[in-house]
């Protein structure tokens, strides 16, 4: 009896940090990306970092299908990041 066709083992990690400072006080904070997939299975996880690179906040989110076939063919996923919920993310930020 033939076996059934598996998927390909598939494992991809991208960590992205960017880091600034606040112009009114000079507060460092920064933000990490990260993107885990492995075995057809991802999460996409937001970090808010405080002055010293320790994390501070996490959410963590299951990838959809259509987010994992994306990411494995190497095309652009718009909209990945929208509906952050971090407090970092959602301030209002004030212009100086």
């Amino acid at each position: 009896m033939p076996q059934p066709e598996r998927a390909p083992h598939v494992l991809y990690t991208s960590v992205t940090t960017n880091w600034s400072s606040s112009p009114r006080d000079g507060k460092i904070h920064g933000t990490r990306n990260v993107v885990t997939i492995k075995n057809g299975k991802g999460t996409k996880t937001r970090e808010a970092l405080g002055a010293r690179g320790n994390v501070v906040e996490r959410k963590s989110h299951t990838l959809k299908r259509a987010e994992i076939k994306k990411i494995t063919e190497g095309q652009f996923v718009p909209g990945l990041w929208r509906g952050c919920t971090l407090r970092s993310c959602t301030r209002k930020r004030n212009r100086v």
